[in-house]
């Protein structure tokens, strides 16, 4: 069992008919209870609405407010959601924030909603959305001037939208959503009692949407998300088209609510929902009264793994693996052909070698003054490889100018890269 709560104030008063109808067409509040929350001028409207559904919901309240709050958006509903939060403090039943733009699209849609907040384990439940956040119209103060040097400079990124300062993960859950009994008391256990109460403080209160305000309070105490709220906050121009339910921009949103619109929450509409939150006119409320059940629309489609996971069996499973491996397997071969068929890597050549001179007479006696018997193999491999592939070492000698007897003892060191042929005496390179 929970309670539904319906706040009515003069700027919303307008919607009651089509809200009272919408409850009308699906019924199914015998198991909870309602109360309105309307302000003083409007009184008289949520009495209306009372006896139109005392054959729908047999328990039901009016909780009327002493005023109007002229404090204007948001001030004004966070006003009067707070002193909701107050009188529900003596009713020991979760409730649901219901606001006149939020209507049920859905049979049996506050059994579903209420089985869901009490599975779930969550103190809220909801529609949980990323925070909406604009860059401010003036950059921020230069905070290293003094006061009188500070000046209001322009945001040339004024109204783009943006992550939030707190990051990603900043959500909130949206405020028509289920509560826990005893709000008050709780928000106090956990030392935050100060932030509610500004919401008492009329034209000082909170400027921020109460769920923006709360967001962290809320999350600290534990917020669960669900598909059966869904919220598409300042939106209109709700259609079929086919088996699907879509809705559009608002094409007329309040000035003053402008800046809290992060994205457009336009689109099409979860069939899961049981109730939708945001309509602006009264396109979605025509469609419940048309006959539109949630029920009866064509599902989301399922995550690809989800479809994946009903379907496998050991038997699939095994398929699966040797696809992949046979996958594996053709990449590597195709790989190893690709490489094959890559030209050859064309290597730089190497430095053409230069012919050594022919060595005359006076170089030669110049290099040989100052050579050693290493120095002496050299030049004679030299001279073998650019003059003559074979020579008999008497000539050599004779050429070179070196001692015949030091050629024949250099070539007996089995290291010597050169020969002489025993008895003919003919000088060869030595094969490499």
């Amino acid at each position: 069992m929970a309670t539904v709560t319906v706040p009515i104030s003069r700027h919303d008063a307008h919607m009651v008919d089509q809200w009272v109808e919408s409850i009308k067409k699906f019924g199914g509040l015998e198991n909870h209870t309602m109360v309105f929350v309307p302000t003083l001028s409007v009184k008289s409207k949520a009495y209306e609405a009372m006896g139109r559904l005392s054959k729908v919901c047999g328990d039901i309240k009016v909780h009327e407010l002493d005023m109007d709050n002229d404090s204007g958006w948001p001030k004004a509903p966070n006003w009067q959601w707070f002193k909701t939060v107050e009188f529900m403090e003596s009713i020991p039943t979760p409730w649901l924030w219901m606001e006149l733009d939020c209507l049920p699209v859905r049979g049996g849609w506050m059994d579903a909603i209420s089985g869901a907040y009490t599975s779930s384990g969550a103190m809220f439940l909801g529609s949980v959305v990323k925070v909406p956040w604009r860059e401010d119209e003036y950059l921020p103060p230069d905070l290293s001037l003094p006061p009188n040097q500070q000046r209001q400079i322009p945001n040339p990124n004024a109204g783009k939208i943006v992550l939030s300062p707190f990051g990603e993960n900043d959500t909130m859950m949206c405020g028509c959503g289920v509560y826990p009994s005893r709000l008050q008391k709780r928000i106090n256990d956990v030392g935050q009692n100060g932030m509610l109460q500004s919401f008492s403080k009329g034209f000082e209160s909170a400027s921020e949407p109460f769920d923006v305000f709360m967001r962290f309070v809320f999350r600290e105490m534990g917020v669960g998300n669900t598909d059966l709220i869904q919220d598409h906050w300042n939106t209109a121009l709700y259609r079929l088209e086919g088996n699907r339910l879509f809705c559009g921009e608002n094409p007329n949103p309040a000035k003053d609510q402008e800046a809290f619109i992060a994205r457009s929450r336009a689109g099409r509409v979860n069939p899961n929902a049981a109730i939708i939150h945001g309509c602006k006119d009264d396109s979605l409320a025509r469609l419940v009264m048309a006959g539109l059940d949630t029920r009866s629309l064509e599902p989301l489609a399922p995550p690809l793994e989800a479809v994946k996971a009903s379907i496998m069996t050991p038997e699939i499973a095994a398929l699966d693996a040797k696809i992949e491996a046979v996958q594996k397997e053709t990449r590597g071969m195709f790989e190893a052909l690709l490489e094959k068929l890559q030209p050859p890597k064309q290597e730089a050549p190497a430095p053409a070698r230069e012919p050594a001179p022919r060595l005359t007479d006076e170089p030669l006696a110049a290099l040989l003054s100052q050579s050693t018997e290493t120095d002496a193999a050299t030049i004679i491999v030299d001279y073998l490889k650019t003059h003559t592939k074979s020579i008999r070492v008497g000539d050599l000698a004779k050429e070179l100018k070196i001692n015949e007897s030091n050629i024949r003892q250099m070539a007996q060191d089995p290291a010597c890269p050169f020969s002489v042929a025993k008895p003919s005496g003919w000088v060869k390179l030595k094969a490499a």
